[in-house]
């Protein structure tokens, strides 16, 4: 586990509870806006798997068309952040680099967090804008990292 970095999440990040924003970031439109995007950069399949019960982010499974290459990148169903995991196993995840083409595929619209920011420790002063719902399940889970609790197996 990396060292501590300071990074204050914000209330909803969980899926457990409402968030401090008129709505969620992550709408089906910005969703297929992003699907486009890969499709017109040679990717040949996108598969997305979205949010459920027991999962606070959609999965997007993609290979690129000529080098046969596999992604699973992670994006929050609330805010806009997304990460590279080497597999999707429920709160078993194993964060991963993400290059720049990829990464600029996303644009401004989404915030691309690295395996250091995920694996940081987080500690009291992280926590102050998330409900005790989001504090409690975060107790219960026994989550130790950041990103546990942006991408975890809540349910």
């Amino acid at each position: 586990m990396e060292k501590k970095l300071n990074i204050e999440l914000p209330k909803g990040i969980t899926g457990l509870s409402k968030p401090n924003i008129e709505s969620p970031l992550i709408l089906p439109k910005t969703l297929d806006n992003l699907l486009l995007k890969f499709k017109e950069k040679n990717y040949l399949k996108t598969i997305v798997i979205p949010p459920s019960a027991s999962r606070n982010y959609y999965t997007l499974k993609i290979i690129h068309r000529h080098k046969l290459k596999k992604y699973i990148i992670l994006i929050n169903s609330i805010y806009s952040y997304y990460c590279r995991v080497e597999k999707d196993e429920w709160m078993n995840l194993h964060f991963k680099e993400l290059n720049e083409k990829i990464t600029s595929i996303f644009g401004s619209s989404f915030q691309y967090l690295p395996p250091k920011t995920l694996n940081s420790k987080f500690d009291t002063k992280d926590l102050i804008n998330l409900s005790k719902e989001e504090l409690n399940a975060i107790k219960y889970w026994k989550s130790k990292t950041i990103g546990q609790i942006i991408f975890n197996g809540y349910d």
